[in-house]
């Protein structure tokens, strides 16, 4: 009984993330994208960058999933949103950084970014977008510090 009801949960789980995720063949336009990050034309040694994808026209819809770039010790990152990277959909994105945890990069070793992030309150413009073409992208993203 216990295993028919696992069975059956887990059955009902699978179906409806299948459903959620979509069923394929409609995913939207994708295209490669590189950058990097910088602030104060100093560039940014670590953390995340998410571009958002911005509704289409006059709808509320949005085109797709968002893309994520872990930001390497150089500011460089690459973008991936269904596969690692594969870059981001293509049209406007809002963007979003995210800083690493000075603390945890002291735990790993890395003393020289901890001490570059430490007292930093950096933010992304409120106004940045960025367009993502049907061509290979490069996109500098400058941020701005309180």
């Amino acid at each position: 009984m216990i295993r028919d009801m696992e069975y059956r949960i887990g059955l009902l789980t699978c179906v409806v993330t299948m459903f959620a995720s979509g069923c394929g063949g409609d995913a939207p336009e994708m295209a490669y994208v590189t950058g990097k990050v910088v602030l104060n034309g100093e560039t940014v040694p670590g953390g995340k960058v998410m571009f958002n994808p911005q509704a289409i026209e006059d709808t509320t819809e949005a085109t797709g999933r968002p893309a994520v770039g872990i930001i390497n010790s150089d500011g460089e990152f690459t973008l991936s949103t269904y596969e690692d990277g594969d870059g981001a959909v293509i049209g406007m994105h809002t963007v979003e950084y995210y800083s690493p945890d000075p603390e945890k990069l002291r735990e790993n070793d890395d003393a020289e970014s901890a001490a570059w992030f430490a007292g930093k309150k950096i933010y992304v413009p409120a106004d940045m977008k960025f367009e993502v073409t049907d061509d290979d992208n490069e996109i500098t993203v400058e941020l701005k510090e309180r």
